[in-house]
């Protein structure tokens, strides 16, 4: 505190720490917390400024630097030597608050409720003075004695050990309730009793990048960060010597200054575990908690090979495997012609069932990514004449032949997209006359899918004769 002014709660916490008790031990009604002791307030001060390692006055604050922490707490860890007693007062300037009444209420008011506390060697937890209020104001209960325990009423506490064992202590404050972002409170910590020394708060390190389970593809430098921090023993801001990096157990760079960070050549694909460790001026050290990160086997996105034109007949089997360079995982296409699907190893199969051109996009996938899409072209022609027979199995089979007996020669069979295996009913052609108009009407069906073979209609009006026209 050189050069500066003692904090009103610094000095409220000094007061009361080193007044001679009066009347009930600890805190009472008719003493108060004693009888102030100007001398025993110095002697601190000046065993403060003697040894700044080892301080009896702490001026700290609790605040909230991250988004949605709820904890608030600072700690002050002693390795005791078990000769003296142990004497900690916690004071601090409470924010102005809502009066509740016009008389003297006996509801906490408080507005940050600090907590103050002692952990033990054996993890016994030692909580401050706590002042009794039974029934009314009476002198029965004015002469009650303090007892121990969360104490949410006033802001000024103490905690008392009398007869301490040796070992390793934590003095802990802690805020009961939340602060804004950004926002602090400050209080005024005393600790006295033996000699003991001081153990130096351990810093703080994360990696903040790369995130979590990030994925990088093979052949890439990974740039690494971490922030770190240090509070020296009272609080106060420390030093932070270095930051290490390791992936598993083997160091791969270090950084002395902030922002800490450095770049990695990962030598292999598959999984890897990254760790910070970061050291204060002091010697401490603290790891971080670990992140995974993947090195996948690929360099880049799959490049699918350039494809013709994809031609196919109606109503027969189509088959074409796709390929693609960095080790393809998937493909995936859309507007395939109708009969046609694209399994993910890129084989497009199927039967196309509606004649035409189309276009189709094609996507292929692997562990960097998915790829640039593709165009697909594709054209389904009718089946000739005799790739129909050997759709039919009648390879070889004259034109002229009436395969299924139906009366209907193949030829026309294909004509008029009917199946040469099947005997077909009556009814594919129909006439229709008209003697008042003096027409004949004839229907008839063609198949769309027949190539490159026409129609003709002949009639005669020599039903006796061979007489002809078309």
């Amino acid at each position: 505190f050189s050069g500066q002014r003692m904090r009103a709660s610094t000095l409220k916490a000094l007061m009361i720490h080193t007044a001679d008790d009066l009347g009930n031990s600890g805190p009472d009604y008719k003493y108060g917390w004693g009888l102030i002791n100007g001398r025993a307030a110095a002697d601190v001060i000046l065993a403060h400024k003697a040894d700044t390692n080892r301080p009896k006055l702490i001026e700290g604050a609790l605040s909230r630097t991250v988004a949605g922490v709820k904890t608030y707490t600072n700690n002050y860890t002693f390795v005791w030597d078990g000769v003296s007693p142990i004497r900690a007062t916690l004071a601090w300037t409470d924010p102005a608050g809502s009066a509740q009444t016009m008389t003297d209420s006996r509801t906490p008011n408080l507005v940050r409720n600090l907590d103050l506390k002692i952990i033990s060697p054996n993890g016994t937890t030692n909580w401050p003075y706590v002042m009794p209020f039974v029934g009314t104001w009476t002198q029965a209960s004015m002469s009650l004695p303090a007892i121990r325990g969360k104490n949410n009423v006033d802001n000024v506490e103490q905690v008392y050990l009398e007869s301490p064992s040796a070992g390793t202590y934590t003095v802990s404050v802690a805020l009961d309730g939340t602060l804004n972002r950004g926002v602090t409170q400050a209080y005024s910590l005393i600790i006295t009793g033996g000699e003991g020394t001081p153990v130096n708060p351990s810093p703080s390190v994360s990696v903040t990048s790369p995130g979590n389970g990030t994925s990088f593809p093979k052949g890439s430098v990974v740039p690494i960060s971490a922030d770190a921090s240090d509070l020296a023993y009272g609080g106060v801001a420390g030093a932070v010597a270095k930051v290490e990096f390791f992936v598993g157990g083997t160091k791969i760079g270090e950084d002395v200054s902030a922002p800490y960070s450095i770049s990695w050549n990962p030598s292999g694909s598959g999984g890897y575990v990254i760790t910070a460790k970061a050291t204060d001026s002091e010697g401490a050290e603290a790891i971080s908690p670990p992140i995974t990160v993947t090195i996948l086997n690929d360099s880049r996105t799959p490049v699918i090979s350039s494809l013709p034109i994809l031609a196919g007949k109606l109503k027969t089997s189509f088959e074409y495997q796709v390929s693609a360079s960095d080790n393809p995982t998937s493909f995936v296409a859309t507007g395939l012609p109708p009969g046609l699907q694209c399994s993910p190893s890129g084989l497009i199969s199927g039967t196309p069932t509606s004649l035409g051109s189309f276009e189709s996009t094609l996507t292929a996938s692997n562990s960097v990514g998915a790829g640039t899409p593709i165009t697909l072209s594709f054209l389904i022609s009718p089946l000739t004449y005799l790739e129909w027979l050997a759709s039919c199995n009648l390879s070889g089979v004259d034109v002229d032949q009436d395969s299924d007996g139906d009366g209907i020669k193949n030829l026309m069979e294909y004509f008029m997209g009917l199946d040469p295996n099947l005997r077909d009913g009556a009814g594919l052609v129909t006439f229709q006359a008209n003697p008042s108009e003096d027409f004949i009407s004839l229907t008839y069906r063609r198949s769309k899918e027949i190539s490159g073979v026409n129609g003709v209609v002949e009639w005669s009006s020599d039903l006796s004769g061979d007489n002809w026209s078309s």
